[in-house]
């Protein structure tokens, strides 16, 4: 079947869902299929309303998919699993993503209602105070077409009132740096606190009561967005191993320039289940005088620049011990000592790798122009490096497995080469 065709099956005598698809979907794609299905199972479902459940893990891009798909099928009721907390029930160890806190019974009921041409009442719930603090009357959906979502939006409390199923999903840590921002913009807690939070329950639960569900969807969709855009200023790197004086710098510097020593060294680690060789999705851990920070970039490579933007937390280490619990790997560690001079606009460092053995310069600022206007002045133009220093100690480490391999070859054809020497002597 080709990913663009959809086919329905008969779910009971009057009622229709789609035959799932097989391949996994972009964003773009899945939003597409979704409201073609959706505008399929309508007609099928001709004297009944059809009910859609979006679900994912937090941050993934459920509330963007569902309004993206509102705004294309108007007087559609969009219902937020977000609403049906219940604060009256026990919150165990602060996870508030435990199912059993999920007012099920109301949500069922809000759905009957509305499938069944009644209007109803649906809860608000704020997150500030923790505590439901009103409720909204809707009527049933003019365009016959009701939307679910929320985490638990396929769970088995609510399934059998779907009559189509969508899970998206996204880049590991990324769902985890955007479950931050949100968690952050919510409720007030500190980064540090949220990513405590989600190591220690939010993915626990995850991979116990939410993943499950998500491969019984007819529609799954991976979202690819990277939410660091529009979140920070990106930083503009330029980077080489041509070597200028202290006075150079100096000269390009405006006055006052301070000057640092830092020593620090990065631990990178790559996301379950991802291959070293094929990611780039790195997180570093980094650890200056004993202080733990979580360094979140996605760099993207644009004409000589490297573009950063980055998000630091400080945390403890039992965060990099619960992130290895989670299935995250350590593929290296590199050491590093930079002497950093700054002017207030223009950053530039000797940085002294000793897993790579070399030092390289890098000019980094947010404004690209002076960027690269200090850099030119430097006479590094044509000089830069467009790459990592994990990617540059990736290359460093394959080279050395290629040349082990290489010698270990000569070594074996010597010693097949003397042993048949020895044979005809």
């Amino acid at each position: 079947m080709n990913t663009l065709d959809i086919e329905v099956n008969q779910k009971s005598d009057n009622k229709f869902t789609i035959k799932p698809l097989q391949d996994t979907l972009s964003f773009d794609k899945g939003f597409f299929l979704s409201v073609k299905a959706i505008q399929l199972l309508r007609k099928k479902n001709t004297s009944s309303v059809t009910v859609v459940g979006v679900a994912g893990p937090s941050g993934a891009g459920k509330t963007s998919l569902a309004q993206k798909i509102v705004s294309v099928l108007p007087k559609t009721v969009l219902i937020s699993l977000d609403n049906y907390l219940d604060s009256s029930r026990q919150i165990i160890e602060e996870n508030y993503d435990d199912y059993r806190l999920v007012d099920f019974e109301l949500l069922r009921k809000n759905i009957s209602d509305l499938v069944n041409n009644r209007s109803t009442e649906l809860p608000l719930y704020d997150f500030t105070k923790s505590g439901r603090y009103a409720y909204k009357k809707v009527q049933p959906p003019e365009s016959k077409v009701l939307l679910i979502e929320g985490i638990y939006a396929l769970h088995e409390e609510i399934r059998d009132l779907l009559d189509l199923k969508i899970s998206i999903s996204g880049g590991v840590h990324f769902d985890l740096i955007k479950r931050v921002f949100r968690d952050v913009h919510r409720t007030g807690q500190q980064p540090h606190e949220s990513i405590q939070q989600i190591t220690e329950t939010v993915y626990p639960m995850y991979k116990a009561f939410i993943e499950p569900d998500l491969q019984l969807a007819e529609i799954k969709i991976v979202n690819k967005f990277n939410p660091f855009s529009g979140l920070l200023n990106p930083i503009y790197i330029l980077k080489s191993l041509n070597q200028v004086t202290i006075e150079q710098i100096h000269s390009v510097l405006v006055k006052p320039v301070t000057q640092q020593v830092a020593r620090y060294y990065d631990i990178y680690l790559i996301p379950p289940g991802v291959k070293e060789t094929s990611s780039t999705d790195w997180i570093r851990v980094r650890n200056a005088d004993g202080q733990y920070s979580i360094m979140f970039s996605e760099e993207i490579k644009e004409g000589p620049f490297i573009i950063s933007p980055r998000v630091n937390f400080v945390v403890s280490v039992n965060i990099l011990g619960g992130l290895m619990s989670l299935g995250y790997q350590m593929v290296a560690i590199i050491h590093r000592k930079s002497t950093i001079f700054k002017d207030g606009k223009i950053i530039i460092s000797y940085d002294e790798l000793e897993e790579l053995g070399q030092t390289y310069i890098q000019i980094k600022g947010y404004d690209s122009a002076s960027v690269q206007e200090a850099g030119k002045k430097l006479g590094l133009d044509n000089n830069y490096i467009q790459k990592s220093y994990i990617e540059l100690y990736q290359e460093k480490y394959k080279q050395q497995q290629l040349a082990n391999t290489n010698q270990s070859n000569i070594n074996q054809n010597n010693l097949s080469l003397g042993n048949f020497l020895n044979s005809k002597l």
